[in-house]
């Protein structure tokens, strides 16, 4: 079928989404590419795509984004949708609630798939629902396209292609990976909140008769040891980083988003032949010094944090008074801010030994701007490589691996560094 637009981002008048749709604009519009954007309220996407258009661009550009109009609850309309792009990249969230008739849309269709969710239970489910139908229209599906997860799992990948050869001549004695992570400029993103607060029980749905068969877990089997200890309270409580992954952040704290991007790591590693690994996800809580027991007073402070906010969430009230608080403010977003990424990894057999690093910096806030890069250049990869690509539900790098490393690599905003070192044991 041949398609008008390239790619196409869908609900581009909320923040990510608008996010998204401009860092699109910049890069695809540079090479020729044609995209569209779509919403359910015409007017509103055309005012976003003019005021995205004259602010990179400036007043007269000559260039011209399609406009589509599309509702989740008009299953006409986003088959119309989804007939017109060659990839969708769907914005609309919370993804539990609106997601579905997207995606059901697109493998009906044959549109390749990326959004911008991190809720891990949705992705499973909608796997187990439309993997078969998704495989019988050669439709690649690509969630967790933007900080949750690719900066974990990108460079878990890059770390792991490094120091797992060693295997092939000796059992694994240690396969150590950890990430930390760093960021400036951000906020909480409305959606993202809102999604949590469901998650939490802000908002429940009718209750689903219960399923006739067992759902395929999101992590599969043969890694659900690893994955264990991965996530152990042990693993998860212990600030001190062994393999002094930061420079300036000997103790640390667990990433806010670690039960998203460690199951997401442990099964994309699983798939590649990296399965097994201890993987930790963690961020600095600041540079260490002498005042802050090198990181260690802080990195408590935000276990503090933690617990204090987990037990409010079971106090009656708090999650709908916090609910209502976030549903009347926005936060737009910080081109100027950074997210940095450090990801180490150990191997080690009877024989050898070997690390390698990652070093990751991406232009913009983690929850708006960092997304709208990653989410918006991992569709154009997908676009790129839609002749190659393996159809079904899958994780960005499991499905791109070093193509979406190349890519992102190359783009404005996005710097990899990669480093490795060998050493022999002694007898």
């Amino acid at each position: 079928m041949s398609r008008t637009f390239a790619v196409t981002v869908f609900g581009c008048t909320g923040n990510a989404g608008r996010a998204v749709a401009e860092l699109l604009a910049k890069s695809a519009l540079a090479k020729g590419t044609p995209i569209a954007f779509a919403g359910r309220n015409e007017a509103k996407v055309t005012r976003v795509k003019n005021e995205i258009l004259e602010k990179i661009l400036g007043a007269d550009h000559g260039k011209n984004v399609g406009v589509i109009v599309a509702d989740v609850s008009d299953a006409g309309s986003l088959t119309a949708l989804t007939q017109q792009t060659d990839v969708l990249i769907n914005c609309c969230g919370p993804f539990s609630q609106y997601g579905e008739p997207v995606v059901k849309a697109c493998v009906e269709q044959g549109c390749h798939y990326a959004d911008i969710t991190g809720e891990i239970k949705w992705v499973r489910d909608m796997k187990d629902k439309y993997q078969e139908q998704a495989l019988s229209t050669n439709t690649t599906i690509l969630s967790l396209c933007g900080y949750d997860s690719i900066p974990c799992e990108l460079s878990a990948y890059l770390v792991c292609r490094e120091i797992a050869p060693i295997f092939k001549d000796s059992p694994a004695t240690r396969f150590d990976v950890e990430s930390v992570v760093s960021s400036s400029g951000g906020g909480i993103p409305r959606g993202t909140l809102l999604t949590a607060l469901n998650e939490l029980g802000g908002k429940k749905g009718k209750k689903k008769p219960k399923a006739k068969r067992r759902k395929a877990p999101f992590v599969p089997s043969e890694e659900k040891a690893s994955f264990g200890r991965s996530m152990s309270i042990f693993s998860l409580l212990n600030p001190y980083s062994s393999l002094g992954t930061h420079p300036h952040s000997a103790f640390t704290a667990p990433h806010f988003m670690c039960t998203v991007n460690t199951p997401v790591v442990h099964a994309s590693m699983a798939s590649m032949g990296y399965g097994g690994l201890h993987f930790r996800d963690r961020m600095s809580t600041g540079k260490s010094a002498w005042w802050n027991g090198y990181g260690l007073i802080s990195s408590l402070v935000t276990y503090a944090m933690y617990i204090c906010i987990g037990v409010s969430a079971f106090i009656p009230g708090v999650v709908g008074l916090v609910k209502k608080y976030a549903s009347g403010r926005s936060f737009n977003g910080n081109e100027d801010g950074l997210v940095s990424l450090r990801c180490k990894g150990i191997a080690e057999t009877a024989k050898a030994r070997k690390s390698a690093s990652v070093r990751m910096l991406i232009a913009g806030d983690a929850g708006i701007y960092a997304t709208g890069l990653l989410a918006s250049e991992t569709a154009l990869c997908m676009h790129q490589n839609m002749k190659t690509m393996t159809p079904g539900f899958q994780t960005p790098v499991q499905c791109l691996q070093e193509k979406l490393h190349k890519h992102l690599s190359s783009c404005n905003g996005v710097s990899i560094q990669i480093s490795s070192e060998d050493a022999k044991k002694s007898e």
